[in-house]
């Protein structure tokens, strides 16, 4: 017997057994490449994450719909309940369910209508990968991907898969999204009622309407818990709690936090990804506070903008990250002043100190000059435009005196000036020395709170790390890590090594110190005894007060009020002003912000009383 087919002007024609043949081979070959190499193409939301993986910020994906990254480990809560209430055999079936089948076509001849339809969990992945019509022809299809996709995939990453792009209701789309659009919850927090509700909202998304079907979506909800009590997943009593919890509303907002920093990342290339940060959730929201509570009365004086950088000094992690108040859209919310270049007023003039005290040109005691000056067409004056003659080199630091700080970079020079502000990541002062003049050392240049609170840290870590052969830590003056994820893909460690192979290290330190431990401690004695606000005036007189070495920075027309704090623990910086470039009277280190920086301080847990302890006990 000869089977003719004509396909077209084409004539073949088969005998049975190589029509089989035939038949069996393109099936065979179908079945291996059915699947696409990635079986979902969508857009992701771009997600930002604390240290301790807690949504931090979000970005909508570009189609609209929220859609987290996939996650690796799906909940065992949710895996139950999705199993329970879509899928009982999904351990021991293949991709599909014969059983299943057989149920649903029994249920649907009772009910006279179709009420069920019988997929498996993996075949319901197929349907929502080739984003189909429900047909008999496209059910086949499925059937033939969800076999396929059973030796491609493990039966975790199938369930991680299904969480990661499911639908759950309007724009939201797999669990992580779902969990925080309902619950304000990581995924892995939700209770068993809650992986319930979720589990039964990708077989009907309309459910979720806050104002309808509430009834019959609390039976669903029911009957899943009903059936995780009946398969031993959960005891009397947890069902019977569950059963009372109340059902989802209206979604909540997600959280809203370093958005500058979510803004940072998406334009360096990470949109659509998961980016994990050293940023510490509870402490941002808390310091986020701070800021808007001053920045309410900054307010009243039209100083509309102030940034906020916390660096751990002991591990190099930020976090803490505000590149803006939470001002209005037109006083700039938008511009990240954490990266955004300002005249750095007098916040340099510690660098200058530590330089010269390193080549052994001053020290805290010696006397300088403070009188009337004048340099090269140039005659600098002091803040309060008087002089006092001759002043301690360290009182005229804590002082912030002007006149002895131009005499001081006179005599270091201005070009071997520039070129130490270069090498502890002054990026800003890329122009001459003719350029800069003598004016650099007060705010003649421009910086960045990122740039100056790193340089601050450098000198911090450097005595942190500090031991009795006067090394440290090679990595002192690297910069703060903000993002996990990224400093993992360059294979460097996620914090500073405190043990690194002695040799290799006196190597590195002889090459790279920018200051040596002796001159920032005498420096930071010198900033120790920085006059404080009005608020913490009296700080000397309780024992529990923490030492803090502090500098302040006002830049020329009142535009740039600055202040960074050390301690062994952490290294704060803070920036208030206008981004427009406004100055206003009030803009000043001192009085706009030294307050935000010590009430940050006190926010901050302390492990020591903050004191730079003596050189010979280091």
């Amino acid at each position: 017997m000869i089977v003719y087919l004509k396909i077209g002007k084409y004539h073949f024609y088969f005998a049975p057994r190589k029509l089989t043949a035939f038949a069996f081979f393109a099936f065979v070959v179908y079945f291996l490449g059915c699947l696409p190499s990635t079986l979902f193409d969508q857009p992701t939301s771009t997600i930002l994450l604390s240290k301790d993986g807690r949504l931090m910020n979000a970005r909508i994906a570009t189609d609209g719909q929220w859609r987290f990254p996939p996650m690796n480990n799906t909940p065992e809560k949710f895996n139950a309940a999705i199993i329970a209430f879509e899928d009982h055999d999904f351990y021991t079936h293949a991709g599909v369910s014969f059983l299943a089948i057989g149920r649903a076509a029994l249920s649907n001849m009772k009910a006279g209508k179709v009420v069920s339809g019988g997929s498996t969990i993996t075949m319901q992945i197929a349907r929502m990968a080739r984003n189909g019509n429900r047909t008999f022809y496209n059910k086949f299809i499925e059937a033939i991907w969800a076999l396929r996709m059973e030796f491609r995939y493990s039966k975790k990453e199938l369930l991680n898969i299904y969480a990661a792009n499911a639908p759950f209701g309007g724009n939201v789309v797999g669990l992580e999204a779902a969990a925080w659009r309902y619950y304000g919850l990581p995924p892995h927090d939700l209770s068993w009622s809650q992986v319930a509700t979720l589990a039964v909202l990708p077989n009907a998304p309309s459910l979720v309407h806050p104002g309808k079907n509430r009834k019959r979506l609390l039976e669903k909800r029911n009957k899943v818990l009903k059936t995780l009590l009946e398969h031993g997943e959960i005891d009397e009593i947890t069902y019977e709690l569950s059963l009372e919890e109340p059902l989802i509303g209206a979604p909540k907002r997600l959280p809203s936090l370093a958005p500058h920093l979510l803004d940072h990342a998406i334009l360096n290339g990470q949109k659509g990804q998961r980016i994990t940060t050293h940023l510490d959730d509870r402490k941002q929201k808390r310091l986020s506070e701070v800021l808007e509570r001053h920045q309410y009365h900054l307010n009243q004086n039209y100083i509309h903008n102030a940034a906020l950088l916390v660096i751990d000094a002991k591990t190099n992690e930020v976090v803490t990250y505000i590149g803006n108040s939470a001002t209005e859209n037109e006083h700039q919310k938008f511009v990240d002043i954490v990266r955004a270049p300002r005249s750095s007023g007098s916040v340099l003039k510690p660098f200058l100190y530590a330089a010269m005290t390193q080549e052994g040109m001053i020290h805290n005691r010696q006397l300088i000059p403070d009188v009337p000056m004048y340099f090269d067409h140039f005659s600098p004056k002091n803040y309060d435009e008087k002089n006092q003659g001759a002043v301690r080199a360290g009182e005229a630091l804590a002082q912030s005196l002007n006149v002895p700080a131009v005499y001081l970079l006179k005599q270091y020079g201005i070009d071997k000036f520039l070129h130490k502000l270069r090498s502890i990541g002054q990026t800003h002062v890329s122009k001459s020395a003719q350029h800069y003049g003598l004016s650099l050392i007060l705010g003649g240049g421009e910086s960045s709170l990122w740039e100056i609170t790193n340089a601050y840290a450098g000198m911090t870590k450097t005595l942190n790390f500090y031991n009795e052969e006067n090394m440290y830590s090679a990595g002192s003056w690297d910069k703060a890590e903000v993002f996990f994820e990224k400093k993992l893909q360059s294979g460097t460690s996620t914090t500073l090594s405190l043990h690194r192979d002695r040799e290799s290290e006196r190597e590195r330190t002889r090459t790279t110190s920018k200051f040596d431990a002796a001159s920032i401690y005498e420096t930071f004695q010198a900033l120790l005894s920085v006059n404080r606000p009005y608020m913490d005036a009296s700080w000397e007189q309780y024992a529990s007060s923490s030492k803090i070495a502090w500098k302040t920075g006002t830049s020329y027309g009142n535009r740039d009020a600055w202040a960074v704090g050390c301690t062994p623990d952490y290294v704060v910086g803070v920036w208030v002003g206008n981004a427009t470039g406004e100055g206003r009277p009030g803009i000043i280190g001192t009085t706009a912000a030294g307050p935000i920086l010590f009430d940050v301080f006190s926010h901050l847990t302390q492990k020591g009383l903050g004191l730079f302890l003596p050189m010979m006990n280091w």
